[in-house]
């Protein structure tokens, strides 16, 4: 998050805190309460369409995009590389991580790993 000023951090907290909300933004707040089950369905779809949702209601998740998910995927993949080759492991990451061709199981998977879901109840 150091890439992120803290402008644009409290801007999005306190659109969603305050109830300064348009209807994308309280469209979103419905879904995301959905995503635990999405994943455990593995409905990766429909997890892309509520980040993708997420990105829209602020103005500035667009640019956050590449801060939070994709340069951050690439750096993990830089270590996952190193330490996957030596057995398997178990790697937890939210939900925006995983989809997408920058997500982490696309990229994983080009690689040649196996990937499989963990549901936990």
């Amino acid at each position: 998050f150091n890439r992120i000023s803290t402008e644009s951090q409290l801007r999005s907290l306190k659109m969603l805190l305050n109830g300064d909300r348009d209807s994308a933004t309280r469209e979103y707040m419905k879904l995301s309460l959905q995503m635990p089950r999405l994943y455990e369905e593995q409905k990766l779809d429909s997890l892309t369409r509520i980040i993708d949702l997420s990105l829209t209601v602020d103005s500035a998740g667009r640019e956050d995009l590449q801060h939070l998910l994709i340069d951050r995927n690439n750096k993990w993949l830089q270590k996952l590389d190193f330490w996957l080759p030596n057995g398997g492991y178990f790697v937890a990451v939210g939900a925006g991580h995983l989809v997408k061709d920058y997500g982490l199981l696309a990229q994983l998977r080009k690689r040649g790993y196996k990937t499989e879901p963990v549901i936990y109840r």
